[in-house]
């Protein structure tokens, strides 16, 4: 069995394939399903068995440090429009 990690689509995901499993642990702040909470992965290497674990995640707090410490406002609004447009719905992303 082998194990394949993946990452910057900041698309959580687990899919077990026929040689293994395939693994997205997603993303904080910057989500693309839809889902504003943080997501991270548990991996059993053991046993090859994953899930993605997902936690609430202050955006417009971050939002808020992001400018007092200078990030440029662009990257500070790309994250307020996700924090917000994931705001009424938590995606169903991950799996396994």
């Amino acid at each position: 069995m082998r194990l394949l990690l993946m990452g910057h689509t900041h698309v959580p995901f687990v899919r077990r394939l026929p040689g293994g499993l395939a693994l997205n642990p997603g993303s904080v702040g910057a989500p693309k399903d839809g889902d504003p909470r943080a997501s991270y992965a548990l991996v059993d290497l053991e046993s090859l068995q994953a899930q993605v674990v997902r936690v609430e995640f202050d955006w417009q707090e971050e939002t808020r440090l992001m400018l007092e410490r200078g990030l440029p406002r662009e990257a500070v609004d790309r994250l307020l429009s996700r924090g917000q447009a994931g705001e009424t719905r938590h995606g169903s992303g991950a799996g396994n």
